[in-house]
């Protein structure tokens, strides 16, 4: 075999070897591609806008001036920040599940089951997923990109938070008032009513010195005051014909209300309402009588008897 034969034959060697090492280069890219999903980049601050659709039912949430609205309701910032930021979360990682559309059904991210996980940034769309069933271990769900067959486990929040209801999402914050502000307080539990006034420093009852530690821990229950839920569809409907049972005005100086909140009771437990407001909230029924406390509690105890 001559010089210029083994010449060819290393030439042709090499570029054999070239087209080995760039198959087993692409054949490791492919398999990086169908290990994890890419998730898309975004800034959370710039989403104005997210859906999760399923069905016939559809939660909206829209950024406003003032916070977030979730079906027109206002909602609570904080968990609507938690959605939006779910999958731009560092520790929110994928693997593959599946190659085969086959096992749609079975992970819940068939037409029929799954949800639809979108977010908006000035109408564009900055993320889309189909959203099926939780995936082990927890938080995970099941998730893949609309139009295409690979399915994926997605590990982070947003498991937990793509399956929450419209009321877990709406604001339950009833009312923020500060104790330093509040001059006044009038009460009423039905037929008995009473006003506390703070006078030199010393809050009164009548003409009583009150329990100053008692006060306090009054107002600072309207410091931040967070309702327990929302009536559902049947409870609303027997609430239409409102009385406040109880209600309670805190009064800044001059007499200018600060709150004005009344209690409502039907069978299954005890709802407010802020005057002018169309929200009714759900109270805890312990919470009410230390809302809306009688007068009782809030005068000096007697001293107890000394032992003889």
């Amino acid at each position: 075999m001559n010089a210029r034969t083994l010449k060819r034959l290393a030439v042709i060697v090499a570029a054999l070897v070239v087209v080995w090492l760039g198959l087993g280069l692409l054949r490791r890219a492919r398999a990086d591609t169908a290990a994890g999903l890419a998730l898309p980049r975004y800034q959370p601050a710039s989403v104005d806008q997210a859906l999760i659709v399923k069905g016939a039912d559809t939660l909206r949430f829209e950024r406003r001036p003032g916070g977030w609205a979730v079906n027109g309701l206002r909602a609570d910032p904080l968990l609507v920040g938690e959605l939006v930021s779910a999958l731009s979360d560092t520790s929110a990682r994928t693997s593959l599940a599946t190659e085969s559309a086959a096992s749609e059904k079975r992970l819940g991210l068939d037409r029929a089951d799954a949800r639809t996980f979108t977010l908006l940034e000035a109408g564009h769309r900055v993320a889309d997923l189909r959203v099926g069933n939780q995936g082990e271990p927890y938080p995970s769900v099941y998730v893949r990109l609309p139009g295409h067959a690979r399915s994926y486990e997605l590990n982070g929040r947003l498991a937990d938070l793509v399956v929450r209801g419209l009321n877990f999402w709406r604001d339950k914050t009833i009312a923020e008032v500060h104790p330093d502000s509040v001059q006044a307080v009038e009460v009423r539990r039905g037929r008995e009513r009473y006003t506390l006034t703070l006078s030199g420093g010393q809050w009164r009852l009548g003409g009583r010195p009150a329990d100053s530690t008692a006060v306090a821990d009054l107002l600072d229950r309207y410091r931040n005051l967070v309702a327990d839920g929302f009536p559902t569809a049947a409870e609303d409907s027997s609430l239409s014909r409102w009385k406040d049972d109880r209600a309670i005005r805190l009064l800044a100086a001059g007499g200018r209300p600060l709150l004005v909140l009344g209690v409502d009771s039907i069978r299954t437990g005890y709802f407010a309402r802020r005057q002018g407001g169309v929200t009714t909230y759900r109270l805890e029924d312990w919470n009410v009588n230390q809302l809306v406390p009688a007068d009782s509690t809030l005068l000096p105890k007697a001293p107890k008897a000394k032992k003889t």
